[in-house]
């Protein structure tokens, strides 16, 4: 009956885990279309559209310890509920906004909010399977996560482009109205009952436990080979891709209005769930992971570059855009689950977010050079640069070891 109630809680788990992640990514991603052409309507250039997006990576890099060992020490579900009101926070004053400094202002919250959910709402999943003695798949819970999050952000995308077609403003507070409804679901859904707040006495015991987990989880993640180069990976990918991230909706819209813009985002998130289910078959093929996540950053680093030289034929283009994308979906669950297997549960919050802080300061570096690039010559050269640095850093996945399934 024991076994019987736990398999039931693991699944109930799963269930609202998912339930959370659709509603998130369906209302997160109402603007994922209109953001650029949203800031360069109000009269941001791209080196001011990829700076303002700078600006909230650094924050992210600054707050991710701090607030992934807020969610270690009092609770993953306390963590994400914050990020929700912070973020909806942040879409709405991004909905009354118009200049730069109320946009930095609106970016400022965002960054705020992304490092209180960074490592917390997946700590939550794992942790709690574990509780309920889950012996599952981790690589199938994350691939499936990617696909549900993906059709929500299908619906979410197309919706907000077509809304943005009348009004680019307009999608902004649907994100905000959206994430609120979501702050509330993840109330009721998100069960921590085996979670215990640590009892901290005073700003000094509190101050000195922080800083205790903080040390212990950067130490394990450098002393760590495989979990170091992993974080180095994810970094160098964040970094590359962050052109496209900004750009290709300033692209496609040369050709296309706004609403073709929601259908090309279809097509993205589309790609982004092939390359989430082959990653996930081609994983099960090839028994050292490594080789699965050389192929799937090859796979985005020769689709990058081919994008520049079919960069003024936008059929081709818009093929080896969905290309890329296949490879970053595929990359993404098998890193994760390699990942989560290769950390200790009281410090895996803490661990993620330090990953995640790599990344985001990768991402910063990118938007930057990326930002650049895009403004002093072309949109084409910055995809240049994406390309050759992606190719690059897939490298590092030889240097692996001890990865098999």
């Amino acid at each position: 009956m024991a076994a019987q109630r736990r398999k039931k809680m693991a699944k109930k788990t799963l269930r609202n885990f998912y339930v959370v992640v659709f509603s998130y990514s369906l209302f997160f991603s109402f603007m994922v279309t209109t953001y650029v052409p949203f800031l360069a309507k109000n009269g941001l250039n791209k080196f001011q559209i990829s700076g303002l997006n700078a600006v909230f990576m650094l924050l992210v890099f600054l707050l991710e310890i701090p607030t992934g060992t807020f969610a270690d020490t009092l609770g993953r579900k306390k963590s994400s509920l914050i990020s929700l009101l912070l973020l909806s926070a942040s879409c709405f004053v991004y909905y009354l906004s118009s200049t730069f400094l109320l946009f930095l202002v609106a970016e400022v919250i965002s960054a705020l909010a992304l490092s209180f959910n960074s490592g917390a709402l997946e700590a939550w999943l794992v942790d709690t399977l574990k509780h309920h003695n889950y012996e599952g798949d981790l690589k199938k819970v994350f691939s499936q996560e990617s696909i549900i999050r993906n059709i929500a952000c299908i619906i979410g995308g197309l919706s907000g482009a077509y809304v943005g077609k009348t009004n680019l403003a307009m999608p902004w507070l649907i994100c905000s109205l959206g994430l609120l409804f979501t702050f509330f679901l993840s109330q009721k859904l998100l069960r921590e009952e085996y979670f215990v707040v640590k009892k901290l006495n005073g700003f000094r015991e509190k101050t000195s436990h922080f800083n205790s987990l903080v040390k212990d989880s950067v130490n394990y993640g450098f002393r760590n080979k495989n979990i170091f180069w992993l974080i180095c990976l994810s970094a160098g990918l964040t970094l590359g891709v962050q052109p496209f991230n900004m750009f290709w909706t300033l692209k496609l819209k040369q050709h296309f209005d706004q609403g073709v813009l929601g259908w090309m985002w279809v097509f993205i998130s589309l790609m982004i769930m092939l390359g989430s289910f082959s990653g996930q078959k081609l994983s099960t093929k090839i028994t050292k992971q490594k080789y699965v996540l050389f192929i799937e950053l090859l796979v985005t680093a020769t689709s990058f570059l081919a994008c520049v030289v079919f960069f003024n034929h936008v059929g081709w283009l818009i093929l080896f855009c969905g290309l890329q994308e296949s490879g970053r979906g595929g990359f993404d669950p098998i890193k994760r689950a390699y990942f989560n297997k290769r950390i200790p549960s009281d410090k895996r919050a803490t661990i993620i977010s330090f990953d995640s802080m790599i990344q985001h300061l990768g991402a910063f570096v990118g938007l930057l050079i990326g930002g650049w690039i895009a403004n002093k010559f072309s949109i084409r050269a910055s995809w240049v640069f994406s390309g050759l640095v992606i190719f690059f850093i897939s490298f590092l996945c030889l240097k692996l070891n001890g990865d098999k399934k």
